[in-house]
């Protein structure tokens, strides 16, 4: 009972949570039912169980499949204003040590 109460909780969340994400004129939409979810969980539960571990990745990569068909994108992206910098960049990492203001040993 707790595990379909649960399920269906984390499912409004997810949708929340996507339905609050906007991004330079983009929008999104999670569209899971409780029944999918629990269906995952426990898949990946069992996966996790009969391999004693050595199925991680695959329930992992199950997971992540299962967000990325369930989230929707809303909107056109404007990929012409992604551009490279083109500032010089020094290779060796001292750019790091000056944000972490290191100075000289």
């Amino acid at each position: 009972v707790a595990l379909f109460a649960f399920a269906g909780y984390k499912a409004r969340e997810f949708g929340y949570f996507a339905a609050s994400t906007k991004y330079e004129g983009l929008s999104f939409t999670f569209d899971v039912e409780t029944w999918g979810l629990i269906k995952l969980v426990l898949g990946n539960f069992f996966i996790t169980l009969f391999t004693l571990g050595f199925g991680l990745p695959f329930v992992q990569m199950r997971k992540f499949r299962f967000f990325c068909d369930h989230i929707k994108v809303h909107g056109e992206a404007d990929f012409d204003a992604i551009r490279q910098s083109a500032e010089e960049r020094d290779a060796l990492g001292e750019g790091l040590a000056d944000a972490f203001d290191i100075g000289d040993f």
